[in-house]
């Protein structure tokens, strides 16, 4: 994120990369220069989204060395954040919330029958835990990986966690991680509440969220409760 070999990438992609589309040429061209740094590197990592915890299984197996971090956040945010960019359409506000919380579910499980036989090699991060203490959980998060934890690494953190609110859904650096994490809160309307909760309640149980009523939710700072087990990080 923060190399010369980013700069690089962007250079190369040309002056022109934010506001107009680019070509496919470009990329696998450009690309290289991300490529042969992260193949000079000791460590890679790589963050995916909706991976089935299923296909973990096998690249536990495969990958000897690899280890994962099962990333959870609150249904209610997650589903309003997704409402937000446009992924996600309100009147089949249900529909989503059954299919996505019937997923996080079966990832909750399996996780758990994975964490019984590569428990150094496994850990579940909240994503409300990381918002309200970046610094120490991204350490702890470090750690884990066996990785060194240095003052540069702890100051960029901090710049992209902390400061004033930046209307950006998709920018790195946006501003106080635990307002943005809850901002949900202070817009979301009764009747969506009240979907969500009836689809992923059993989800909220189980990831250690708060059931809330929607007056309850005007008032209170943090929908997670702190968990305290082997699993997380």
């Amino acid at each position: 994120m923060f190399t010369p070999e980013l700069d690089k990438y962007v250079e190369c992609l040309g002056p022109n990369n934010q506001t107009e589309p680019i070509r496919l040429e470009t990329v696998q061209k450009c690309v290289v220069i991300l490529q042969n740094r992260c193949k000079s590197m000791n460590s890679v990592t790589i963050k995916t989204i909706r991976t089935p915890m299923r296909s973990v299984e096998y690249l536990l197996k495969t990958l000897p060395h690899l280890k994962v971090v099962y990333l959870v956040r609150d249904p209610r945010g997650m589903l309003s954040s997704q409402a937000r960019v446009g992924m996600l359409k309100w009147k089949e506000l249900e529909e989503s919330a059954r299919k996505t919380c019937n997923r996080i579910e079966t990832d909750i499980d399996e996780f758990r029958r994975l964490y019984t036989e590569y428990p150094s090699r496994l850990k579940r991060l909240a994503y409300e835990n990381l918002c309200r203490n970046p610094v120490f959980v991204s350490s702890k998060l470090f750690l884990f990986l066996s990785r060194p934890f240095s003052e540069v690494v702890k100051y960029h953190i901090k710049m992209l966690t902390s400061g004033p609110i930046m209307k950006c859904s998709y920018c790195t650096k946006r501003g106080d991680a635990l307002v943005n994490a809850y901002k949900w809160k202070l817009n979301i309307k009764e009747d969506r509440l009240r979907l969500i909760d009836k689809c992923c309640s059993r989800v909220y149980q189980k990831l250690a969220y708060k059931i809330l009523s929607i007056q309850q939710l005007k008032y209170v700072k943090e929908t997670w409760q702190t968990n305290i087990d082997l699993m997380q990080i």
